[in-house]
């Protein structure tokens, strides 16, 4: 696991926004960041530090980003666009349901709604299967295989091919990531756990005392060798320039960290 204190580079700042700063990401290249407001999104260029392009969801609110492959866009009133460059290459709806979290995986899109019992799996704008759970779907990573959350208690694990259940560990957690040989689960609002894939036991467990944050673990971010939470982050060189922009939304991918706040952005980097 890489040291915290070592997001020490800043790459950009922006302060000045209209609003509270609720969905943040990093472009799978690692040479852009996007980030949204109530309806109006902003991707910025990290190595010119330039605007590429806004775009405002009419009548919609964003409640959802993701940027693997291509943009992906979720609203509270299920539809999703699809970018390319700084255009909508498509857009379709995932139903009635407020999107609560899409990702791009190969030519699919996955997505889940509020309170949905479902994880949809799309080609192009075609939903192709229905991943049905029997309660609520907390949340959702992919890597070589499909990991779930539900409300009845149980982590899943699929095979992404034929889309069956590989293995069930049963833990209630509200948010859920594969981190190297993990699976890394909030459990609660002050408790991380730490699973390995293979034998299903928790080797390690964190406890959160005086978060003050009722949403860090609903945004728990897990990706590679970076391990990004509140405790990490309390424990920057630089905490108290970051005290403004905690609270609202933040995500790792690779050598970056990306923080959203009040009207402002920020994005570190840990070389």
């Amino acid at each position: 696991m890489n040291n915290p204190e070592v997001y020490s580079k800043e790459l950009l700042q922006i302060n000045g926004l209209k609003s509270l700063i609720t969905q943040i990401d990093i472009s799978y290249d690692l040479q852009h960041i996007v980030f949204a407001d109530k309806n109006e999104l902003q991707v910025w260029n990290l190595i010119t530090k330039q605007l590429i392009f806004s775009y405002i969801v009419n009548q919609s609110r964003i409640t959802s980003l993701d940027w693997n492959n291509y943009l992906l866009v979720g609203t509270n009133t299920g539809k999703i666009y699809k970018f390319l460059n700084d255009l909508v290459d498509e857009s379709f709806n995932h139903g009635q349901n407020q999107i609560k979290k899409l990702l791009g995986y190969e030519e699919f899109i996955l997505s889940i709604g509020k309170d949905s019992e479902q994880v949809f799996l799309r080609n192009q704008n075609k939903v192709v299967r229905q991943i049905k759970h029997p309660a609520e779907v907390f949340d959702f990573d992919v890597g070589e295989n499909l990991i779930t959350t539900c409300g009845d208690g149980k982590i899943r694990i699929y095979d992404m091919d034929q889309l069956i259940v590989l293995q069930t560990i049963n833990l209630w957690c509200h948010s859920i990531n594969f981190w190297r040989n993990s699976i890394v689960a909030g459990e609660g609002f002050d408790s991380i756990k730490f699973i390995d894939k293979q034998t299903k036991q928790i080797y390690k467990k964190l406890i959160q005392q005086n978060v003050g944050h009722p949403t860090i673990l609903d945004n728990l971010i897990i990706h590679d060798q970076i391990f990004c939470d509140l405790i990490h982050i309390r424990q920057l060189s630089n905490f108290k320039k970051l005290k403004q922009v905690l609270g609202t939304c933040y995500k790792a991918k690779n050598q970056l960290l990306a923080l959203g706040g009040i009207k402002c952005i920020r994005v570190l980097s840990n070389s």
